[in-house]
């Protein structure tokens, strides 16, 4: 388990930098690859991010960005990092085996 947690460190420091980067993409979130298929699962949110300002929630499994599938980990984040501040998102995600979609607006990476 201990592999598992800093690779959720790597990738929130990962999420962190490339927004930076870019200036755009930030929402919020650790994620972690999903069990089964290519979805992600949110370990947390950022206290006053945009994704805890929309509602997602930890254990929260997203499997679409604006209604288009991903391929893991790395192709969500490659999804929020191609959005500018200010884009409005929707997530499809499960939450307790229903199906929901959360808008989410996105922003700067915070301090």
């Amino acid at each position: 388990m201990r592999t598992a947690t800093a690779g959720v460190a790597a990738l929130a420091l990962l999420c962190t930098l490339a927004g930076r980067a870019a200036a755009d993409g930030f929402i919020g979130v650790q994620i972690d690859a999903a069990e089964l298929g290519d979805g992600v699962v949110i370990q947390d949110t950022v206290p006053g991010s945009p994704a805890a300002k929309a509602g997602l929630k930890a254990e929260d499994l997203v499997v679409k960005v604006d209604g288009k599938a991903f391929k893991g980990v790395q192709g969500f984040v490659e999804v929020i990092k191609g959005h500018k501040k200010g884009d409005v998102i929707t997530l499809t995600v499960f939450r307790d085996g229903k199906e929901m979609d959360v808008k989410v607006t996105v922003g700067e990476p915070m301090p």
